[in-house]
């Protein structure tokens, strides 16, 4: 009977395959990790800004169709905490506050610091405004206009 000299040869990874391999996997994870939290912190920011112009939106549109002042009150920390659009007695839309380490500064076209917000029933405010909203080094800027125009811009307000 012939002997069969061939082997069957494993399949798999040596041990220098799998250094080499993890090595190229820890450097792509070092890179990766911190342009990850640069976008989580960008997206925190821009949902916090965003609430609260809409915020202002909602409670500006809401004074036209009804005819009435509407006012967008401060719940406390300077909209950090929350805030709620308010017609007379009616509250009409609630929001429960910013993410943790959100702040703000608010300051109306005086330089005074101010809290609620209020819109007459022709959409106008009761005062131009900037509010900074700030996280982790970054900043964006929500203006309100006499006329009511909402506008958003990154960095910090002027």
């Amino acid at each position: 009977m012939p002997v069969n000299k061939s082997r069957k040869r494993h399949q798999g990874f040596s041990v220098i395959e799998m250094m080499v391999a993890i090595a190229v996997l820890s450097i792509i994870v070092g890179i990766g990790i911190p342009s990850f939290k640069s976008m989580m912190d960008r997206s925190r920011i821009d949902a916090a800004a965003d609430d609260l112009a809409d915020g202002l939106r909602y409670a500006r549109s809401e004074a036209l169709q009804r005819n009435t002042k509407v006012t967008l009150k401060d719940a406390g920390s300077g909209f950090v905490s929350g805030w709620s659009v308010v017609a007379g007695s009616d509250t009409l839309r609630k929001n429960s506050g910013m993410s943790s380490g959100v702040t703000t500064s608010h300051v109306d076209g005086n330089g005074v610091s101010k809290g609620d917000i209020s819109f007459d029933g022709r959409g106008v405010a009761s005062a131009s405004t900037q509010i900074q909203v700030s996280y982790s080094g970054l900043q964006r800027c929500i203006k309100l206009t006499l006329s009511g125009s909402v506008r958003q811009s990154d960095g910090a307000c002027n």
